[in-house]
């Protein structure tokens, strides 16, 4: 909250600064205007069509010193928020929860998760269209297409563990894909409920609304193993901030002499991160400790 109201007073006081800048000009303008002879009236009202209009510089003026509204945007702590890793956790924990409440039958949902847990048995499904017993999906397809996914995703978690040597990472990462499962556990259940909760009046619709949902699940979940695993290698593996300042250096056609290469830096003083197509490294700086 501090950072929030430090960042408006500054921006504010950059707002002022134009006001008291532009006030200087005219009086001066003025003073130079009514050494000529005018009268204080005339010297104003002409210091006014000398200057222009107010509004014709203020736009370019605030935005050269940064009192315009994008640069209040870049002021407030928004983008060191966006850098943050409880971003990542809290959106799925938000989204799953939203669902979670969306759901009619939220006891059904909980039992379909629990069949989703390793050495657990899931509810037996009777009737498909409509759901018997009411509520309960099967969970079979979704939970080979999750725990295949957190098995990509742990394997790709320990190579990036053993190229950065930062334990880290590896937690971080593996309570992601706990959260992962959770999430995908309750979109898939919920998902069925409304698909097979009752038969609809054309059963051609229903059926294409339910093959339609059985790809697009492993689809998104595949999608969503890339986009995390992306997103833990642009973060710093000491404090798991986004990193920045990326720059590209090396030959992008180049194989083995010189390869395009990948920097980028801790905002926070951390460390320098280096990617290429053959190695991911981080050259961590002590001296931040």
């Amino acid at each position: 909250m501090a950072e929030l109201f430090a960042a408006l007073a500054i921006w504010w006081e950059r707002r002022r600064r134009f006001a008291r800048e532009w006030k200087f000009h005219r009086e001066m303008a003025a003073a130079d205007l009514r050494s000529l002879g005018l009268s204080p009236a005339e010297a104003r009202q002409q210091a006014r069509r000398r200057l222009g209009a107010r509004a014709n510089h203020r736009r370019a003026a605030l935005r050269g010193i940064g009192a315009d509204a994008r640069s209040l945007l870049e002021l407030l702590p928004i983008a060191r928020a966006g850098r943050s890793p409880l971003l990542m956790p809290l959106v799925i924990l938000v989204v799953t929860a939203t669902v979670f409440a969306l759901s009619p039958q939220r006891e059904q949902i909980l039992e379909s998760v629990r069949g989703f847990l390793p050495f657990t048995r899931a509810l037996p499904v009777e009737r498909l269209i409509p759901l018997t017993p009411a509520g309960v999906v099967p969970v079979g397809f979704a939970s080979l297409v999750l725990w295949t996914c957190v098995l990509v995703g742990l394997a790709r978690l320990a190579a990036l563990y053993v190229s950065l040597r930062q334990w880290r990472v590896f937690a971080y990462g593996g309570f992601l894909l706990a959260i992962f499962v959770m999430a995908g556990a309750v979109i898939w259940s919920y998902g069925l409920q409304l698909l097979l909760g009752a038969r609809w009046g054309i059963d051609g619709v229903q059926g294409f609304a339910l093959v339609a949902f059985g790809f697009a699940f492993p689809g998104l979940a595949f999608l969503s193993i890339g986009f995390w695993f992306r997103d833990l290698e642009q973060r710093c593996p000491r404090c798991l901030r986004a990193l920045g300042l990326q720059r590209r250096q090396g030959k992008p056609y180049d194989v083995l002499v010189e390869p395009a290469e990948l920097e980028s830096v801790c905002l926070y003083g951390h460390g320098q991160a280096t990617a290429s197509r053959w190695k991911k490294s981080f050259a961590c700086d002590d001296s931040a400790f």
